[in-house]
């Protein structure tokens, strides 16, 4: 049996659910991965003439299976009992969490937050204007390096040597 579903995990998944889901799994059959990626006829031809053992990418079913049901658990679970709790407290709608989504929604949340209380402060920063047999040119100390004060500015310098 040669599996040619796409090269990647939920490739593998797709076609090893299917081979399961049909019964068709024998540790005595002899399975082949065609693993290309890309659809030109030379490539395709080389493919099938390199065919890999099957099995070497089992694996990556078994992590599919895996992300798959865990995207399964915690959104069927969770999303329920969320949007349950927030509308006895009267928040209405339907609330929808995933293994995902939902840390990637609070990042988001994370840098709102940031930016509506960010509060502008002053900074200095060392600056200098370099000449060179070329010409000339602005350079910063170090982007990044700020300086609360003028007097935490000054001690920096004065400590350095020219």
């Amino acid at each position: 049996m040669i599996v040619a579903t796409d090269s990647d995990r939920e490739g593998e998944n797709i076609a090893w659910s299917i081979i399961h889901k049909a019964n068709a799994f024998s540790k005595d059959k002899t399975y082949k991965r065609l693993w290309i990626n890309s659809l030109e006829k030379d490539v395709i031809r080389s493919g099938f003439q390199n065919l890999q053992p099957g099995m070497n990418y089992y694996p990556f079913y078994q992590e599919a299976q895996t992300r798959q049901i865990a995207d399964w658990l915690i959104g069927m679970n969770t999303s329920p009992l969320y949007t349950l709790n927030l509308q006895q407290k009267g928040v209405q709608g339907t609330f929808s969490l995933g293994r995902v989504q939902t840390p990637t929604l609070y990042l988001i949340f994370q840098r709102q937050e940031a930016i509506e209380n960010f509060k502008k402060e002053p900074f200095f920063e060392v600056e200098a204007s370099i000449k060179v047999n070329q010409g000339s040119f602005k350079g910063v100390l170090s982007p990044t390096q700020r300086f609360k004060s003028q007097e935490e500015l000054l001690s920096f310098v004065s400590s350095k040597q020219a």
